[in-house]
C-alpha cells in the first residue's frame, strides 16, 4: 500500500473492525458527519486547546468518511443514496468548517479579512461540490453489468507516463483532500490554524478548476 494518504492507513484497520459489527455505512457517515460538524464548533471557543480539538475531530471524521465505503461494499450495503449522503457530508463538513475558522479568526483580531477569507473557501468548497453534483446527474451513471465494488477501493494514481499535469492535479485534488484533516491537526498543535485561511480561500478555488482536470480519470484514494 502506498504511504500517502496517510489517513488510509488509519481506516483500512479500523474498517477491518467496524466490518464485524452491526454498523450500517450510513450510520458511520452520519457519524463522520457530526464529529465534522463538531471540529468546527470547538473552534468557536477561540482557544487553542479547542483548535487542537477541532483538529483531532475533523481527522476522526475523515477516518470514518473513508471507513463507509469499505463497510459498505464489505457487507454488500453500497447504495446510490448511500454515495450522494457520503458526497454531501463531506461538502457540509467542509463548508462549516471553513466558515467557522473565518469567524473565529475575525473574532481573535477584528479583522473582516479573515472573515472574508472563510467565506471565501466555503464557497469554493460549495462550488465544487455543485460541480460534482451536476455533472453526476449530467452522466447519469450507473454502474455497468460487470461492475465490481471492490475495484473501487483500490488506490489509484496516474500512470508513470502521463503528464506533469496530471500528477499535479491528482496530488491537490486526492492526496491533500485525503490527508487535509493532518494539515489542520498539525497547524493547530502550533497555534497557527487561522494562517491556514488565505491558501484555504486560493486553493478552494484551485481546487474545483482542477476538477476539469482530472474528471474523466478513476482516481480515488
Amino acid at each position: 500500500m502506498p504511504l500517502f494518504p496517510l489517513v488510509r492507513h488509519i481506516s483500512n484497520a479500523l474498517s477491518a473492525i467496524l466490518i464485524r459489527t452491526p454498523a450500517t455505512p450510513n450510520q458511520i457517515t452520519t457519524t463522520s458527519i457530526l464529529l465534522g460538524l463538531a471540529s468546527a464548533v470547538v473552534l468557536l471557543t477561540n482557544t487553542r486547546e479547542g483548535d487542537i480539538a477541532c483538529g483531532v475531530l475533523l481527522s476522526a471524521s475523515y477516518v470514518l468518511d473513508n471507513c463507509d465505503g469499505d463497510v459498505a461494499r464489505a457487507k454488500k450495503l453500497s447504495s446510490r443514496f448511500g454515495a450522494f449522503f457520503d458526497t454531501f457530508g463531506d461538502w457540509l463538513v467542509h463548508a462549516v468548517f471553513f466558515a467557522a475558522l473565518g469567524w473565529a479568526a475575525f473574532e481573535r483580531t477584528d479583522d473582516i479579512l479573515w472573515l472574508e477569507f472563510g467565506i471565501a473557501a466555503s464557497a469554493g468548497s460549495t462550488i465544487n461540490y455543485a460541480i460534482g453534483l451536476i455533472n453526476d446527474l449530467r452522466s447519469n451513471k450507473t454502474p455497468p453489468p460487470d461492475f465490481n465494488p471492490a475495484d473501487e477501493s483500490e488506490f489509484k494514481r496516474p500512470a508513470e507516463t502521463d503528464s506533469m499535469g496530471k500528477w499535479v492535479a491528482f496530488a491537490f485534488r486526492e492526496l491533500a483532500r485525503a490527508d487535509f484533516c493532518f494539515i489542520v491537526l498539525a497547524l493547530a498543535a502550533f497555534d497557527w490554524l487561522a494562517y491556514l485561511l488565505p491558501f484555504a480561500a486560493a486553493g478552494a478555488q484551485v481546487y474545483w478548476i482542477m476538477f476539469f482536470i482530472v474528471r474523466n480519470e478513476k482516481y480515488h484514494v
